[in-house]
């Protein structure tokens, strides 16, 4: 398959995925599910899946049944400048806490990642204190934590193209080793703030409605956040407007970058992706921004709780599958979904058809 390039043209070239399912194909996609044993439509979002899984293998030339065999929850963390500004409960010091508690399998993702059958690993993308050798830790480091956004920019230019072309082979040797479903997590503190910050940038929206109370902060804490996001706006915005990539240098976050790229390297292999919460939203975004037709590749997992979520998925035109105020990120959401995406595609594969059962059509 055609390869993607970041580092040295800071631009990508994934030409086939502007491939388009043709119409007769979509048409008989859409006859099987709706010829099931079941009224049109009744089975609701689990036949959304169906259809995207099924165009999704139809470009890629499989045949057989779909199915989804090893999947994979990539938990990208890293640390932010901006958290000495106490804009959320706990500083910088829990990020590697966090990490190490996931590795341990007692963190809410690590037990939603058991239930669900889904292999756990973590990606060192720039914690402030590098990450322990483990055999499910990668190092993707991009510095010990980035820039505070409302003093200086979050990384340079070439740093951001680093981290994307990192996530693209992160994404590429997964799916070399045969994972077929992605999901995507994120632990850093204060990355709710960087995150509403980009989100500001890329969809042009309005500050305070892109910044919530991430981890639970109180009215003063918040007001002084969205100070903080304003502050990083007005400085940066002049030069890095309608540029995704120069708004995620300077604005984002190591793990949003990485998570980018990885978004892209997985839809390039083919493989689906499924989006956790607020923070892997908005790097989704910039990865649909860099190329638009990277979203045939994403499922949104939930609309969370967070401030700005909800817009962000109108924004991008998509509707997330489950609806349970989730506000933890990790990737919880993510892996809450897989189950009822393999639920999804059984029933693509396996049920009966109303002429099989002898009624009519």
């Amino acid at each position: 398959m055609p390869t993607a390039t970041f580092l040295n043209t800071l631009s990508i070239d994934i030409p086939w995925l502007e491939q388009v399912v043709p119409k007769d194909k979509r048409q008989a996609i859409q006859r099987r599910i709706d010829h099931q044993l079941k009224p049109p439509g009744a089975l609701g979002a689990l036949e959304t899946i169906m259809r995207q899984w099924a165009s999704c293998a139809y470009l890629q030339g499989k045949s057989g049944p779909l199915q989804v065999s090893s999947p994979r929850l990539i938990i990208f963390a890293a640390d932010h400048g901006v958290a000495a500004e106490r804009v959320s409960l706990a500083g910088s010091e829990v990020t590697p806490v966090m990490v190490e508690r996931f590795l341990a399998g007692d963190a809410a993702v690590s037990v939603a990642a058991r239930q669900s059958g889904v292999e756990l690993e973590i990606v060192d993308c720039g914690v402030e204190q590098p990450i322990p050798a483990h055999p499910r830790v990668t190092a993707c480091r991009l510095g010990a934590g980035t820039g505070a956004i409302h003093k200086e920019p979050a990384m340079s230019l070439e740093t951001a193209a680093e981290g994307m072309n990192k996530g693209i082979e992160v994404a590429r040797e997964r799916c070399a080793a045969g994972m077929d479903l992605m999901c995507v997590g994120e632990m850093g503190i204060a990355n709710t703030t960087a995150a509403a910050a980009l989100m500001a940038g890329l969809t042009g929206y309005a500050p305070a409605a892109c910044t919530g109370i991430g981890t639970g902060i109180d009215a003063d804490t918040l007001a002084h956040k969205r100070t903080l996001v304003d502050k990083a706006l007005v400085l940066h915005l002049p030069s890095a407007k309608n540029d995704p990539l120069s708004l995620a240098a300077r604005l984002g976050g190591f793990e949003i970058v990485v998570m980018a790229g990885a978004l892209l390297g997985a839809a390039e292999q083919g493989v689906i992706s499924v989006i956790d919460g607020f923070v892997a939203g908005v790097a989704a975004c910039l990865a649909c921004a860099l190329v638009p037709s990277v979203k045939d590749y994403l499922i949104f997992a939930h609309s969370g709780g967070e401030q700005g979520h909800s817009a962000l998925l109108e924004y991008l035109e998509v509707k997330a599958l489950m609806g349970l105020r989730l506000r933890i990120g990790e990737g919880v959401g993510s892996a809450l979904l897989v189950p009822t995406i393999r639920t999804a595609l059984a029933c693509y594969n396996d049920m009966a058809s109303i002429t099989e059962v002898g009624l009519s059509s």
